[in-house]
Order: C-alpha cells, then structure tokens, then sequence
C-alpha cells in the first residue's frame, strides 16, 4: 500500500514538472517569435520600379513619384533638379509609356495634385497639365481656379505657362493674364506677358497696349529687357516706334 502511494505521487511530480516545463516553453516560444508583420519589411514599390528598367509606369508609381517631390525645394526657375525626387522623376518619364498612356496619367494626377499643400507638387502637377493639355475645358477651369489662390510665383508661371496659349479664345484666359501683369513677382509677370507677344496673342485687344504700357514702367529693368527682346513676336507695327 505503501508501495503504491508513493508510486502515484511519482506519477503526480512527474506530471507537475512536465506541466510547468511546457508552460516556461510556451513563454519562451511567444517571447522569441516576433509577430510576421514585425519581422516582414515593407517593400518600397519606387525603388523597385527604377531598379527595374522594363517595369512598367503605373499609376500608383507615378503618384508616389510626384508626391516625393515633397523633398525637393523650390526657387524662381523651378524645382531643385539635383534633388533626388526630381531625378527619380525624371527616370521614370523617361522609360518606354505610350503617349496616349502618359497623356491620362498626365491628366489625371494633374488635376487631382493641382492643389496639393507642397509647391514642387503643385508645380509639377501644372507641369503636368501642360503636357495633357487638349480640348478639356475642365482641366482649364481647374488651372484658372488653382491660379487665382496660387501664392508662390513659381508655381503660378507654371501654371501661366499651361494655359497662356488659349488666351485668344476664351476670355477668362485672358482677364487672368492681364491681372498676372502687374503681379509683384518678375517671374509671374514676365509669363503673362510673354503670351501677349506671340502669335498665340496677336490682335487680342488691350494685351499689346499693356506690354507697352510695361515697357515704359514696369519695376523691373529685367523685365522690360525681356519684353523688348520679344516685341518682334507680336507682329504688331507698334513695335517699330519702341525700337527705334
């Protein structure tokens, strides 16, 4: 009897033991195994697109791409080109995308990033828009809305720049670059001018007289050498007085 009671409580030790050694294993178990979205590093999809030369240019790449220019700073000429974000964009516009491709996605992050916080982003985004460019009243309504809040003078050129050939046609094209004339930025006003004196522009009433008007007073002598340098554009017989 004995015997036996000491043999069950061998059996209950036994059992007891084996218990707790699970128990501090499944700890450490738990402990070392880190949770799979810990150890899985996230893949950079950009990164993986330009090491890659035959992969295609999405359109959540391009997006990604353009708001990296968020990095990038920002001066009267545009957007740092040795910042890495404008070089990375630079690569990926330069692989082999239709036309037809590039003109959507073009068209479609333009407007959608017309009004992003960042300026580079905005700025490159009106950049965008140029190159889409076509019969869209809509991408015109969205770059003369976007203008007339616009405040940093590089991004506006940018967007003067986009839609200053069609001034001719539609009258509210006009009226913006009349009012981007007298802008206090040089960079803004020599834009809105430049239109003025190309053919996009000739025989548009009350842009040459404001050219000259410039001419003669704008603050700037960079300016009115620029506009000078370009009367001959105009076709315009009022230029002849001026050179002489």
């Amino acid at each position: 009897m004995r015997i036996f009671r000491l043999s069950c409580r061998a059996v209950l030790l036994a059992l007891v033991a084996a218990l707790s050694v699970g128990a501090c294993n499944r700890g450490k178990s738990n402990q070392a195994k880190p949770a799979a979205s810990a150890s899985a590093a996230p893949v950079d999809e950009v990164k993986a697109f330009l090491e890659k030369d035959d992969a295609p240019l999405t359109e959540g790449i391009y997006r990604k791409l353009i708001l990296a220019l968020e990095s990038c700073k920002l001066d009267d000429r545009g957007i740092d080109p040795k910042c890495e974000a404008s070089k990375n964009l630079r690569q990926a516009r330069n692989r082999k995308t239709s036309v037809r491709e590039m003109q959507g996605l073009n068209g479609k992050l333009g407007k959608e990033l017309i009004s992003h916080p960042h300026p580079a982003v905005r700025l490159q985004s009106a950049k965008l828009l140029q190159s889409a460019f076509g019969a869209s009243k809509e991408t015109q309504d969205a770059i003369v809305k976007a203008a007339k809040t616009e405040k940093e003078p590089a991004v506006l050129a940018a967007m003067l720049r986009t839609v200053g050939a069609r001034h001719k046609d539609q009258p509210e094209l006009k009226a913006l670059l009349l009012a981007m004339a007298d802008h206090p930025a040089d960079a803004v006003r020599r834009e809105a001018m430049s239109w003025f004196l190309t053919n996009f522009g000739e025989g548009v009433e009350g842009t040459f007289e404001k050219v000259l008007e410039k001419m003669d007073n704008d603050p700037s002598e960079d300016v009115r050498a620029y506009l000078c340098g370009r009367l001959y554009g105009s076709g315009d017989e009022r230029a002849l007085p001026v050179f002489e």
